[in-house]
């Protein structure tokens, strides 16, 4: 019932409104925001289904706060992982958040902030249908093993051997969730902190998440703005003042990562 609710309400991920911006850079500029709102505690929808909230989004209105723009239609705009990159290579959304790692592969086509996490990549696996934990890569050897369309798993997984794991791809994080935790698939590898809040939160799924950590040079999470933006220098001098004044700091520590 989670899980369907949670899919109708994408049609209407609707942010309260804000009424204190700010009076400087971009007060007079509306910027369309795109994010997953499934991959807590980055981005994810309260018991509402409708109001979201978490660390990427929480940042948002801070940068709203500082810079002073409005939100295109007051809302933030649900997108998977492989749409959000597009269309910020196509310049069709200003911003794009949920977890998203600055890599030099998308520095060829999209603009990065500064870095403001860092996470990992780790397995999730079901401890109902595995006889024993999937810990490390050699672990899932011949086995069926789903990751995200253009994540970093995806291409950590896909310069792997052949014979290393059999790689499914999905667009949404939901579609490995749920498969992991039917028996459909051994294991969905993806980020780290987010594997370990659903495995939290949801223990009634009995999910358990592999001890190693992967590509943690490669999981650096910033905000992604097209490359030409002009909005974007504004972003980042932003960003690093919210990182040198202790306020991103103080909105991480705010979600209590589950481990």
């Amino acid at each position: 019932m989670f899980f369907r609710s949670f899919l109708l309400s994408l049609a209407c991920f609707i942010l309260p409104i804000n009424v204190s911006f700010a009076a400087n850079e971009l007060k007079d500029v509306t910027l369309s925001v795109a994010t997953d709102p499934s991959v807590p505690p980055f981005s994810y929808l309260k018991g509402d289904y409708m109001t979201p909230e978490g660390i990427d989004i929480d940042i948002i209105f801070e940068l709203q706060k500082r810079l002073g723009f409005k939100l295109k239609d007051n809302r933030v705009f649900p997108l998977t992982l492989p749409d959000r990159i597009q269309a910020i290579k196509d310049h069709k959304i200003d911003i794009a958040i949920g977890s998203i790692s600055s890599t030099p592969e998308r520095a060829k086509f999209m603009h990065f902030s500064p870095v403001y996490y860092h996470a990992g990549i780790s397995i999730l696996y079901s401890k109902k249908f595995s006889k024993e934990p999937l810990n490390t890569f050699a672990d899932l050897k011949l086995k069926k093993v789903m990751v995200l369309s253009k994540s970093i798993a995806d291409e950590l997984v896909s310069n792997m051997p052949k014979d290393a794991m059999r790689k499914i791809t999905v667009f949404t994080f939901n579609d490995g969730l749920l498969s992991v935790a039917n028996g459909n698939v051994d294991a969905f590898i993806s980020d780290r902190q987010i594997l370990e809040y659903y495995a939290h939160t949801l223990q009634s799924l009995e999910l358990g998440v592999g001890s190693e950590v992967y590509a943690e040079d490669l999981s650096n999470i910033a905000i992604a703005t097209p490359k030409k933006s002009p909005y974007k220098k504004y972003i980042d001098m932003e960003m690093q003042k919210m990182i040198n004044d202790g306020t991103i700091k103080k909105i991480i520590d705010s979600y209590k990562l589950h481990k």
